[in-house]
């Protein structure tokens, strides 16, 4: 099985784990990590390296990083929603064009909450606080996502582990 693993942060130290754990099931692999943030061009270009390597499926490992505009202070549940949908697009754009060059399956790793809750429990009722978004997000994904877009839900598993246990700014 040919994989290709994408993201906006380093992927170094999956590659050996997956290839191990696929091995263990009796599925021998070929892995391509895309260099350091460069999943959008690897994604969009047809003569890209992940393009011409023609994974069979492709995991896109998303960070909070990789989300280019969040909501201010104050914005309005409207103003929000349109961030959230532009968030889901543009990854699921992504999505598209990399499954137009290849006709790969595609694996996109929802997002995790954030630790730091600086409204506390009064978050949950505000539309601009940053774990509603990401949450919004994720239910974006879940809904909108076409039948070759597969998700890892991050979210769940950084809550199983706990989410001070999944991430440490201190490592980033």
């Amino acid at each position: 099985m040919r994989i290709a693993l994408l993201s906006g942060s380093s992927t170094d130290f999956l590659a050996a784990p997956l290839a191990l754990e696929l091995e263990t099931f009796g599925i021998m692999s070929e892995l391509h990590r895309g260099e350091f943030g460069t999943y959008a061009h690897e994604m969009l270009e047809a003569t890209s390296e992940t393009a011409r390597f023609r994974p069979d499926v492709a995991i896109l490992l998303t960070t909070h990083a990789m989300i280019p505009d969040w909501p201010a202070v104050g914005d309005s549940a409207e103003r929000v929603e349109a961030l959230v949908e532009d968030a889901t697009s543009r990854w699921l754009g992504l999505c598209e064009s990399l499954h137009a060059h290849t006709n790969c399956e595609i694996v996109v790793g929802n997002l995790h909450v954030l630790p730091a809750r600086t409204m506390g429990s009064l978050g949950c009722r505000m539309p601009w606080d940053a774990n509603t978004f990401v949450r919004g997000i994720n239910a974006s994904l879940a809904r909108r996502a076409p039948a070759y877009v597969h998700l890892l839900d991050v979210d769940t598993l950084s809550a199983i582990h706990g989410v001070s246990n999944w991430f440490d700014a201190r490592f980033w």
